[in-house]
């Protein structure tokens, strides 16, 4: 855009004191253009991804990622009829949201990764194609199916504590798992990582296992926030985890702390966070929840 603001004013001044002309240097910065599959993520809800593809899927602190948009995959062509797949739940497949899952790892060894589908939609729905058993081909048509989560993610990401407990609790974070819930608890992990870069970082970045460790942190908070002690429990994605000596590769309790974002973006060096007038909305009515005042006591936000 070119500039047409009169500043022969400012020039005279400079003149008159003898400052010498600054030597700016504008550098334009070419965006990096987004691919097919977070193109397709983002504008459409799910992905078949390619052989050639298959290397956008990432680990972010122990979630799946293509970019900067956490995913979950699951099967599109499963060995499964119609009618099994139609029932609400369907027994499988189930779909992975742990870049930790064993089965996927199972599965990329194997050079089988290519049958996953990337979803990026957290209605619980996905595309399939069902079998037919008898002629052993899929059918044309897609169909929407109502998966369950995979038992393994679950454990490696030791959600809601599922590793440690055994039987009818397990039973119970299995069969209530929400994706709408998920995405919630972790959107603050996603909207927190992309301001660095492993060149850029002045530090450890974070850790493989930090998604479930900043879970635990805050549901050990019971979702309130350790500054203003707002409840969070109704608005997850904007209660975060701070690392107190800001490396975020230390991850020993005595380090972490559950802080909303308006207490996280008050701490040193974390001028940088951006903040949107819905995220003020919901911490203040987070903390009209909790009966905390709306500035908080602790930093003044």
């Amino acid at each position: 855009m070119k500039i047409t603001i009169d500043l022969s004013a400012i020039e005279k001044v400079r003149e008159a004191i003898g400052a010498p002309l600054a030597n700016v240097k504008l550098i334009k910065e070419e965006l990096k253009p987004r691919s097919r599959v977070e193109r397709e993520l983002v504008d459409g809800g799910s992905v078949v991804i390619t052989d050639a593809e298959t290397s956008e899927i990432i680990g972010k602190a122990g979630l799946l990622a293509v970019g900067d948009t956490q995913i979950t995959l699951h099967i599109y062509l499963p060995h499964i009829d119609q009618e099994n797949l139609t029932i609400s739940p369907a027994p499988n497949p189930k779909f992975h949201f742990s870049d930790s899952c064993s089965t996927l790892q199972m599965m990329m060894q194997g050079g089988r990764y290519n049958r996953y589908v990337a979803s990026h939609g957290s209605d619980g729905e996905f595309r399939v194609k069902a079998k037919n058993l008898e002629t052993g081909k899929w059918d044309d048509e897609e169909i929407i199916a109502n998966l369950q989560p995979c038992k393994n993610c679950l454990t490696a990401l030791d959600y809601q504590g599922y590793a440690d407990f055994k039987g009818p609790e397990r039973t119970r974070i299995f069969e209530s798992f929400s994706l709408v819930q998920f995405f919630a608890e972790c959107d603050s992990i996603f909207r927190c990582m992309p301001l660095y870069t492993p060149d850029t970082f002045p530090g450890p970045n974070y850790t493989a296992d930090f998604a479930s460790v900043s879970l635990a942190i805050r549901r050990k908070q019971n979702w309130l926030c350790q500054c203003c002690g707002g409840n969070f429990s109704e608005y997850r994605s904007v209660l975060h985890t701070h690392h107190l000596d800001g490396n975020r590769g230390n991850n020993r309790p005595a380090n972490l702390q559950a802080l909303c974002i308006l207490c996280h973006a008050k701490q040193p060096m974390h001028g940088h966070m951006r903040l949107t007038r819905e995220d003020y909305r919901r911490v203040e009515s987070a903390r009209k929840v909790a009966g905390k005042p709306l500035v908080c006591s602790g930093c003044a936000t």
